[in-house]
């Protein structure tokens, strides 16, 4: 997936170095596992997708975000769904991605 970013023109090594780090395997439905690393958006659920890796990797170099930045992303799968589930009903996706993202050491869920 980080080469395809890269022939895309995503050129900043954090960035790269960041998505590198995702574990898109546990976010998706079980179907979608085996292409969890492909550049497309995936569905996690609840009638919800994880958005398409050069998407986010896009918009995270534009901004261009220094150590100790305080960003909110707003439309970005996972966590928009997450932090809208009470609201919507979906707790069970708010549950889902609040225990994956427990298991990478991430509690602001």
């Amino acid at each position: 997936m980080i080469s395809l970013l890269e022939t895309k023109g995503i050129t900043d090594p954090d960035v790269l170095a960041a998505m590198a780090k995702v574990e898109r395997h546990l976010f998706v439905e079980a179907p979608f596992v085996n292409r969890a690393y492909e550049d497309s958006a995936l569905p996690i659920g609840y009638e919800q997708t994880i958005s398409q890796p050069y998407t986010v990797a896009y918009m995270t170099q534009a901004l261009a975000p220094k150590p100790g930045d305080k960003v909110l992303e707003v439309g970005n799968g996972v966590r928009v769904s997450s932090s809208c589930s009470l609201k919507d009903g979906m707790q069970g996706l708010h549950d889902r991605a609040a225990s994956r993202s427990a298991r990478r050491g991430q509690k602001n869920v």
